[in-house]
């Protein structure tokens, strides 16, 4: 759009700060600010600094214009350090020519700074952000596991539409530049310490930039991926597109589509992001860059369907649940389908998972193929297991 956000400073006045009495600590505090203290080493650090300041500090005691005098006349005492002022684009050419990454601001959490703590409204509250991000491929679980957090009394989502849930997309598309008040508009206040905010998401697992933006915001967050056989996942992905959405994959079956019998750059195109998504251990380096090891939590999508009740319980635990519930009063095992249910229906429709377990077999052939495509990513996968452990599932043990 055209439009630069330079990154600003704060300086420790701010509206109401008209009078020296008014700040902690009086004129003496202001001065080690300036004296080697916050001030003089923010200006130190940064080659471009905008300060943040009230037409109110102008007034009075004048205690903007006191301020910055004598940051000036210190730097330029003891330091050979060369001021020059500039307008406000100038600044911003000059900054992100210096930064080429800042181009496109990072949030970060308000509360993790005091400063920015102190000027943020009092009616926001950063209780509303994730505690929790459920990830993972698309058609491969995750959906399925935010379905059953969305029934615990004390895991709130993201509002909810007639799927049960939205996916906001906020780290990994353009809704990132819509900013923090749009994202947490979509959670609930949270209303009890103890309760948990988390977020479905489809898109941040293999995102390039979903880890290094949820980081920033989210440090102390909790991260639950699920991971289906890559295999069928992208027969799975096959059949929505073509049942769905894309005209090119309803051109070729899937045979012809994943082992490029396809002349189209749009099939090629697509054929790549189907197959890629399947690259789990590429996108899991990722956000282990991001997140230590105990943050992190690996379910499979066997598991999240054959042992619902045990994986449930261990989340609980892995995100510190302080009063757990027993599944067995929120969930009923439909033996018709082998599915779960909500405890108070009695029809399969309901059951969770029901609709998306009527899919037709792929040929041997295709299975071959993609089985030999994956073989390589799936033993780094593997691999993986060391650093962050989990159980590991029948799809992945053959290469153990």
């Amino acid at each position: 759009m055209g439009i630069k956000v330079l990154p600003r400073q704060t300086c420790n006045i701010f509206t109401s700060t008209n009078f020296f009495r008014e700040i902690e600590g009086g004129k003496p505090t202001l001065d080690h600010t300036v004296e080697g203290g916050e001030i003089f080493e923010t200006v130190l650090r940064n080659p471009v600094s905008i300060f943040m300041t009230h037409m109110t500090n102008y007034a009075n005691d004048r205690v903007a214009p006191y301020l910055f005098k004598k940051l000036v006349k210190f730097v330029q005492r003891w330091t050979n350090l060369k001021l020059m002022s500039a307008p406000p684009k100038k600044l911003a050419d000059i900054h992100f020519r210096i930064f080429p990454d800042e181009v496109t601001p990072v949030w970060q959490n308000p509360c993790d700074y005091n400063r920015h703590l102190a000027i943020w409204p009092i009616d926001k509250s950063c209780s509303r952000l994730p505690s929790l991000l459920v990830m993972g491929p698309p058609h491969g679980g995750h959906e399925l596991l935010g379905k059953f957090l969305q029934v615990h009394p004390r895991m709130k989502g993201a509002e909810q539409d007639s799927n049960g849930y939205v996916e906001t997309n906020f780290f990994s598309s353009d809704n990132y530049l819509k900013g923090l008040d749009w994202y947490m508009n979509f959670f609930p206040k949270q209303t009890e310490l103890y309760e948990k905010i988390f977020e479905v998401s489809s898109t941040y697992f293999e995102s390039s930039v979903a880890s290094h933006r949820a980081n920033a915001l989210l440090k102390i967050a909790k991260i639950i991926i699920v991971l289906p056989d890559p295999v069928q996942r992208a027969y799975k992905h096959y059949m929505y597109l073509k049942n769905r959405i894309s005209s090119v994959a309803q051109k070729y079956s899937f045979e012809d589509f994943i082992m490029k019998k396809t002349k189209s750059n749009e099939a090629k195109t697509l054929r790549n992001q189907l197959l890629t998504t399947g690259h789990y251990a590429n996108h899991l380096t990722r956000w282990m860059s991001y997140y230590s090891a105990q943050q992190v939590m690996i379910i499979s999508d066997d598991d999240l369907i054959n042992h619902t009740r045990t994986v449930l319980d261990n989340i609980q635990d892995f995100v510190n649940i302080e009063k757990p519930v027993n599944y067995n009063q929120l969930l009923r095992y439909d033996t018709r389908v082998h599915m779960y249910c909500p405890l108070n229906t009695n029809t399969v429709e309901d059951c969770y998972g029901y609709k998306d377990r009527h899919c037709s077999e792929m040929s041997k052939t295709a299975r071959e193929y993609l089985e030999n495509y994956y073989e390589k990513h799936n033993k780094n996968l593997l691999r993986l297991n060391q650093k962050v452990q989990f159980s590991v599932p029948k799809w992945l043990k053959v290469y153990g």
